[in-house]
């Protein structure tokens, strides 16, 4: 796991340096730029497999035609060794190495053979191509800008936001996305013109006529083809499953460094770390969230989710682990714009803090690997919004007229417990249709109230602008899958695993110098999960049904069957006692654009303290924008100079 950087210009020279350093902490162990005008390669190395100089990069090939930067792992490079790759003569054993002579040998052709995560660039000197390409579920980040005859790209938005003379200019639809969903799918990001590579997607740049635009092409695409697997019984599914459990853990635990797990006591994480128990056959670390900083009734925090910390102890003891509890009570607010920084986008959520603060931990314990458990909710069906969905073929039957009245109702039900707050929702989609009720369920905030809290110019630019739009057009990229439920997968998968959680934890977890794993998007596994028939997924109001019979044979059955936790902190608590009033206080301080209506924000603040709306988390996203326009709207001069000498 590392960092990558690409130049493609008549100034890629030295005087990038400092641009690339922005991005070090990706790669602790070594840090290389080549420059071969007008072409900048650089690489920032976190050393996981062959440690040795023979893993290191910006890596050539023997005859020096290829040259690779490469951020990721490819778990099934030994496979690919033995299989197409005979006729090499490798100089160490690290999958780098294997991925170079893999796109050699093969070209665009190598991407289907790749069960991994990665980003990579690959430049063949001989036919002055580039290519670069990205992991297919967006594992690892990437992104790129792209103006008259340059060209740049890098892990982190960072690298690219302070090169001189960048267009700059804001992207009000994404905007609107973060307040909306807290994450902005597909493309887009604040800049205009810096964009996301997407997962699944490749770059191809002819230097010989280059001109500045640049066509990202799509390889792969999740596998919901409308059918289903035959299985001759549930314990045949079980029985598959756990093989491909077994299977993908046992690939993912390839290292030369130390790897622990994430353990929050929930399902998708103990399961993994019972199964590597029983391949590895000894104890080792596993990693908590303890002392968490609220509580409540019951075991129970505000958000009305139960406390992880307790499971956690429990599957420790039965698996004999060595558990190690890393402390909740740190002052969230107080990292707010730092933890903005490192995401690279303003994400209005607080969890990113805690993978931080879990992996700053295990890298002083020497554990430099961490395998958790994300993903398992995204491919089996794990959310509330997949439970309130099994609520579709009842609903379409409740007259319109009834529905009407239900959703008045709605609007009258509290905001001040969980409960009522589900209900509220589900309550305000009905009316819809079900594909517009579906995408309705990953908004925080109606759109036309997130309108409102824009500036009047922007309003306008904003007038026909529905961020759900997104969602259901995408859809037609799986014209032959007709189930509600997989259709809302594809979108956890496509959009909110990998614009929102996978990026915080790639950040969060590179911030500190560890690498982790997610065995839950091995291919392989995901191609049985989108195959399954809906009623191995969610049988009745039981979430990840499958799931939780293969880990009956693993872990004890009150982990298995505990309710759904989150993992994050007391937003609507922060908001109602006012320790986030000093930040609204502040709005738009910065000098730049102004972008939101102070008063109409300042309107949504108090009407939340009055329980009449839930406003939080979309008013959380506003102070992300805002701390994000502070560090990234600048210059960014002093905090060049001060990483770059740190570096130094």
């Amino acid at each position: 796991m590392c960092g990558i950087f690409v130049a493609l210009a008549n100034r890629a020279t030295p005087h990038l340096t400092p641009f690339f350093h922005l991005q070090d902490h990706r790669g602790p162990d070594e840090n290389a730029i080549l420059f071969e005008s007008p072409l900048a390669l650089g690489h920032q190395r976190l050393a996981i497999q062959d440690l040795s100089p023979n893993g290191s990069q910006p890596m050539r090939t023997p005859d020096g035609r290829f040259t690779i930067v490469f951020n990721g792992e490819i778990y099934n490079h030994l496979d690919i060794r033995r299989q197409l790759l005979s006729h090499v003569s490798f100089r160490g054993h690290s999958d780098t190495e294997t991925l170079l002579h893999t796109f050699a040998t093969l070209g665009l052709d190598a991407l289907p053979k790749l069960n991994g995560i990665f980003t990579f660039a690959v430049f063949d000197k001989r036919s002055q191509k580039l290519t670069i390409a990205r992991d297919p579920l967006g594992v690892k980040p990437a992104y790129f800008y792209s103006s008259n005859d340059e060209f740049f790209l890098a892990s982190e938005l960072k690298s690219l936001a302070f090169l001189p003379g960048i267009d700059k200019s804001l992207n009000h639809q994404a905007i609107s996305n973060y307040l909306t969903f807290l994450w902005s799918p597909g493309e887009q990001t604040p800049f205009a013109k810096i964009k996301k590579l997407e997962a699944g997607h490749f770059l191809e740049i002819d230097l010989t006529s280059f001109s500045g635009s640049v066509r990202p092409q799509q390889y792969y695409e999740l596998p919901f083809s409308g059918e289903r697997t035959s299985f001759r019984s549930t314990d045949d599914c079980v029985d598959q499953l756990d093989s491909l459990l077994q299977q993908t853990v046992k690939r993912q635990l390839l290292a030369d460094v130390p790897v622990g797990f994430f353990l929050s006591g929930g399902l998708d994480s103990s399961l993994l770390a019972a199964i590597a128990r029983k391949q590895i056959g000894e104890s080792f670390r596993c990693y908590t969230i303890g002392n968490p900083n609220e509580g409540g009734p019951h075991g129970k925090t505000s958000d009305g989710f139960v406390d992880d910390f307790t499971y956690a102890q429990k599957v420790a003891q039965s698996l004999d682990l060595d558990l190690q509890v890393v402390d909740g009570n740190h002052e969230v607010l107080d990292h707010f714009d730092e933890m903005i920084w490192h995401l690279d986008e303003p994400q209005a959520d607080v969890a990113p803090l805690h993978v931080r603060n879990i992996c700053r931990h295990a890298r002083s314990l020497g554990d430099i690997v961490l395998i958790g458990g994300t993903a398992a909710d995204d491919l089996f069906s794990g959310y509330r919004r997949h439970q309130a969905e099994s609520l579709e073929r009842f609903l379409s039957w409740i007259p319109t007229p009834i529905q009407s009245a239900l959703r008045s109702l709605g609007g009258y039900l509290p905001n001040t417990n969980p409960t009522a707050r589900r209900a509220k929702k589900l309550l305000l989609q009905l009316g819809k249709q079900s594909l517009e009720r579906a995408a309705g369920f990953y908004t925080w905030l109606d759109k036309s109230r997130v309108a409102k809290l824009f500036d009047r110019s922007i309003q306008c630019e904003l007038k026909d602008y529905d961020p759900s739009n997104c969602l259901i057009q995408s859809l037609a990229k799986i014209p032959d899958e007709s189930s509600l439920l997989n259709q809302m997968l594809f979108w956890d998968l496509k959009y909110f695993l990998a614009d929102h959680n996978l990026n915080y934890t790639d950040k969060m977890s590179m911030a500190e110098g560890v690498e982790v794993r997610v065995p839950y998007l091995d291919l392989d596994l995901v191609k049985f999960a989108c195959e399954l028939p809906i009623n191995l997924k969610m049988r009745g109001k039981t979430t990840k049904y499958i799931l939780r019979k293969v880990a009956e044979r693993y872990l004890p059955h009150d982990v298995i069957y505990r309710p759904k936790t989150g993992f994050g902190g007391p937003v609507r608590k922060w908001l109602v006692d006012g320790k986030l009033d000093v930040r609204f206080r502040n709005l738009q301080q910065h000098g730049f654009e102004k972008v939101f209506d102070t008063n109409a924000v300042n309107d949504l603040v108090q009407a939340t303290k009055r329980g009449e709306t839930d406003g939080s988390y979309s008013l959380l996203a506003v102070l992300a924008v805002d701390s994000w326009m502070n560090q990234f709207m600048g210059d960014g001069s002093a905090k060049i100079r001060r990483l770059v000498t740190t570096a130094a």
